[in-house]
């Protein structure tokens, strides 16, 4: 290796570097050029081929089935059928779980799903707790016992 690297090659001076010296250098001289035809007419009617649209079968073209249509309609949901469904069953109606087929939902439909499952949350929240019902009346019942007690012992010291 060492001796390959001792032995100088010759070097060929190129003369200054032109757009020719570039193509002889990397061997793309060769004609790359298309052929185009000379008279005017062959012009015009070598254009009319190239600028000519593909020609296509309409028999072959493939129609689309209604059906695909009607997959893609928004889903419209009515007022009794959003008060039948459960919590669960209206938020993946929202997300879309409950019907996969159904690509969205009208968005008159997604306003009342929103506002039933509002409803539903202000009902609940508003109603009292189980619990504050009877403990009311406990209250009530413990504070009359101890009048009671206490106008009893009054009367007896007398």
């Amino acid at each position: 290796m060492d001796k390959e690297n001792t032995k100088k090659k010759p070097v060929k001076k190129l003369g200054s570097l032109s757009l020719e010296m570039v193509e002889e250098i990397g061997g793309l001289h060769k004609s790359n050029k298309k052929e185009q035809p000379d008279d005017f007419v062959k012009l015009i009617a070598h254009e009319k081929n190239f600028m000519q649209p593909p020609k296509f079968d309409m028999n072959a073209v493939k129609t689309i089935d209604p059906s695909v249509f009607a997959s893609l309609a928004p889903v419209n949901l009515t007022m009794s059928q959003i008060k039948n469904m459960t919590n669960e069953e209206l938020i993946k109606t929202l997300t879309g779980e409950l019907d996969p087929r159904a690509n969205r939902i009208a968005d008159g439909s997604m306003q009342l799903i929103s506002n039933e499952l509002l409803i539903r949350q202000i009902e609940k929240a508003s109603k009292p707790h189980w619990t504050t019902n009877p403990t009311f009346y406990a209250v009530i019942f413990f504070g009359l016992i101890t009048v009671i007690i206490g106008i009893l012992s009054l009367l007896r010291q007398q």
